[in-house]
């Protein structure tokens, strides 16, 4: 028997719930960072995460909203150490649905790296991390989504 995801909190009414796997490796690479190279790479290592975690967070709510404005409902969002799994449910005949919904996490990202990078021109440090994790890491999670499901974040349930 699989063990439940705490809830961490709710959007828009939408459970969102943390993996087990995301945990540990959060825990484990601060850890291993504070135990390499001290406390000040460790908190770097923890606004890494947190960075990552905000950008996996914002691609799923990204396919949930788009799901909400095709009048689907989303089960809840689970975030994993490779992504997250936003569960909407989906009827058969909604391809078109389905391809904006599965354009909707990417452009999320997208977005929120325009933002970092227009930050970054005026000054504002760290926002290098932001570019690249909404830029690159991101990218793979997307695909890889994109090809499994044949849309990000699908879940017929």
């Amino acid at each position: 028997m699989a063990l439940p995801f705490p809830t961490l909190f709710r959007v828009w009414g939408i459970p969102v719930r943390l993996h087990w796997s995301f945990l540990l490796l959060a825990v484990g690479g601060i850890a291993w960072r504070y135990r390499q190279d001290g406390p000040e790479e460790a908190l770097f290592a923890l606004a890494i995460g947190t960075v990552l975690f905000g950008s996996v967070l914002l691609h799923e709510l990204g396919h949930a909203r788009v799901g909400m404005a095709f009048g689907l409902r989303t089960r809840d969002i689970t975030l994993h150490v490779f992504g997250g799994v936003a569960a909407l449910r989906l009827e058969p005949t909604m391809s078109r649905a389905e391809l904006w919904i599965a354009l909707a996490g990417p452009g999320v990202n997208a977005g929120v790296a325009l933002i970092a990078l227009g930050l970054r021109a005026l000054g504002v440090p760290w926002m290098l991390p932001v570019i690249l994790i909404n830029t690159g890491i991101d990218k793979l999670i997307s695909l890889l989504s994109l090809g499994v499901a044949g849309c990000a974040g699908r879940s017929d349930l």
